[in-house]
């Protein structure tokens, strides 16, 4: 009987050891999981700011494509496309909230 006794505290004590792992692995998963979230809203905010850096380049270059009178044409025209693009900046920032 000692020993059926034995073999059921064994088991106990078993049990016990991978309630408290799981509950551990599961800590550690929600743990993980958190920083995938972080890091993925990171990846998209830096993956936004690229494609607002390549526009800004784009403009860019098209300012220096459609100088036609001078530094000052070129001038007035990236102005003018730099305020679109804050318009837009300011557009997309209002869907967002």
């Amino acid at each position: 009987m000692a020993s059926l006794t034995e073999d059921i505290a064994s088991i106990e004590h078993k049990v016990e050891i991978l309630i408290n792992l799981h509950r551990k692995l599961l800590a550690e998963n929600a743990k993980v999981v958190s920083q995938f979230d972080a890091l993925k809203q990171q990846s998209e905010a830096m993956q936004s700011e690229l494609a607002v850096y390549r526009e800004k380049d784009k403009i860019s270059q098209l300012a220096k494509e459609i100088d036609i009178d001078g530094a000052v044409q070129t001038h007035e025209v990236k102005q003018k496309l730099n305020n679109m693009v804050k318009e837009i900046d300011r557009c997309i920032s209002l869907l967002r909230s």
